[in-house]
């Protein structure tokens, strides 16, 4: 009889902790506050949760740009706080997944401070680069790239004298898994907090890793298939994925950037060696919006975007089964009718579960 693996058993639970359960009354959701709902999570029928960031940061991104990978934000609690709650977890069967951020850190992590400065081993932990001077003597950046949030995706330091880039927020600097620092530095991240007991990780932006390294301008409203699931992400991953995998731990990636079914089975086929489930947003394009601002659901594309989540299973990977997340509305808001909330709960319910995949 094949042997079990859990995680294609088991259903998830996302945590997005300052808004789900403050412990102490000063209205911020903290480590305590998921603490004492564990039993409650349990009962529900999850079987892991997943906790949104919840490390030293400036909140420029709700936690996902960090200043410290190894310190808790003081509004959600200590380590100790955390390590009662992976103890407590683990008491009734509950696994416990984190956030893990690889693309980008917080432009105040000592990391970046160090890059800035061009400490040795640092000066390439993230990408830097020259712009250039038109005929007027503008400074420009060094191509086209433009930001997920807007804008350019490179900002200028004053300090170092070049750009460097940043493919979401101004304040969260992409990292250059070129550099061997780089790589030791997250590798002793993960080590970590699977030493802390975490089960696994949910990887954030991981299909961002690889960039063209010719750094060419992009075609226009298309240049971010110049930084995502390109060869070097899984190159990168490879080596990063060494840190969990003698711990057991469980990755679940997040792909966005347009992956297609190949990317998908590559980044989760079992003999790649790089992550154990992918996710990614293709059903949340089947969503249409009229002239009026009325949305409604294209059926025949979100039945396109689901088969493909069979069929990367089918051809030897793994999916997650999710509706929306902390970046989306509630479930029935979104695509259901409120008007009906049991009936359009129970029939997304119902598609779920008898999809393949976690």
């Amino acid at each position: 009889m094949e042997n079990k693996i859990w995680w294609k058993e088991s259903v998830g639970y996302e945590i997005y902790i300052r808004s789900f359960f403050d412990s102490n009354n000063d209205e911020i959701g903290d480590l305590n506050g998921i603490t004492r709902k564990l039993q409650y999570i349990k009962d529900l029928g999850a079987d892991f949760v997943w906790i949104c960031p919840f490390y030293d940061s400036p909140l420029d991104d709700n936690g996902y740009d960090i200043r410290d990978y190894r310190k808790v934000l003081a509004d959600y609690g200590t380590i100790e706080d955390f390590k009662i709650l992976v103890e407590e977890a683990h008491k009734i069967g509950l696994k416990v997944l984190i956030d893990l951020v690889l693309n980008h850190t917080s432009d105040e992590n000592e990391w970046f401070i160090k890059s800035v400065k061009q400490e040795k081993g640092y000066e390439d932990f993230y990408y830097w680069k020259d712009g250039y001077t038109d005929k007027d003597g503008i400074l420009h950046e060094p191509n086209n790239w433009q930001s997920f949030f807007g804008g350019s995706a490179w900002k200028f330091n004053v300090e170092r004298g070049q750009y460097y880039l940043k493919i979401f927020s101004n304040k969260m600097p992409d990292v250059n898994y070129n550099s061997e620092t780089a790589l030791q530095e997250m590798g002793g991240i993960i080590k970590f907090w699977c030493e802390m007991g975490v089960d696994g990780f949910r990887v954030d932006a991981i299909s961002h890793i690889g960039k063209d390294e010719k750094f060419a301008n992009g075609k226009k409203d298309k240049t971010f298939k110049k930084f995502s699931n390109l060869k070097n992400a899984h190159l990168y991953l490879k080596k990063i994925a060494n840190n969990w995998k003698p711990f057991g731990a469980v990755s679940i990636g997040e792909l966005g950037g347009g992956p297609t079914q190949k990317d998908n089975i590559q980044f989760t086929k079992s003999d790649n060696g790089e992550l154990d489930i992918v996710f990614d947003f293709d059903h949340l394009k089947s969503l249409r919006t009229d002239k009026f601002g009325n949305e409604s659901v294209d059926c025949y594309s979100l039945q396109k975007a689901l088969m493909k989540k069979e069929r990367i299973i089918e051809k030897g990977g793994w999916s997650a089964l999710f509706w929306t997340n902390h970046d989306y509305q509630r479930l029935i808001s979104l695509y259901g009718d409120e008007k009906n909330i049991s009936k359009s709960a129970s029939a997304f319910a119902t598609l779920m579960y008898l999809l393949k995949g976690t």
